[in-house]
């Protein structure tokens, strides 16, 4: 957990990026569930993309990138996939620069369960942020890659 803990130092740096990358019409779109317009939507599939592609270049066991086509079955990506839908979440509440360490770090232990999960069908917990992620985690595969 303390390993997990001084990993997650520069996230909130890293996630105040994604915040400023949004307008503020944008995070009260994610605040309040509205649909996203179409604009939207692609910007977050980009985010999506630069974060793994990050995670895949600076993971140690990657020697080389996969093709797009093995991408959204690679852990790597739906890892990325849930820890920038969790960042979504952030910037909808506010700047993740005021979010806890230890906080963050759960949170990111959290992401890995429901990157495990979207390979199987389903997630047992009673935690709703968890669930929810997880479900729109499902549905971006599905509906973005898995269905194609």
């Amino acid at each position: 957990m303390a390993k997990t803990l001084a990993d997650v130092a520069d996230l909130p740096t890293a996630m105040e990026k994604i915040t400023k990358k949004y307008t503020a019409a944008e995070k009260r779109i994610l605040r309040t569930d509205a649909p996203y317009p179409e604009g939207m939507i692609d910007k977050i599939m980009d985010g999506i993309l630069e974060l793994s592609l990050t995670m895949f270049v600076d993971h140690p066991s990657v020697k080389k990138l996969p093709d797009l086509s093995e991408v959204p079955n690679k852990f790597i990506f739906r890892s990325a996939l849930c820890v920038y839908l969790l960042s979504l979440r952030w910037v909808s509440v506010g700047s993740p620069m005021k979010i806890r360490p230890d906080r963050i770090r759960n949170d990111i232990i959290d992401m890995n369960f429901a990157a495990f999960a979207t390979y199987f069908d389903g997630l047992l917990t009673a935690d709703k942020k968890l669930i929810s992620i997880h479900r729109e985690a499902n549905l971006v595969l599905h509906t973005m890659f898995l269905t194609k």
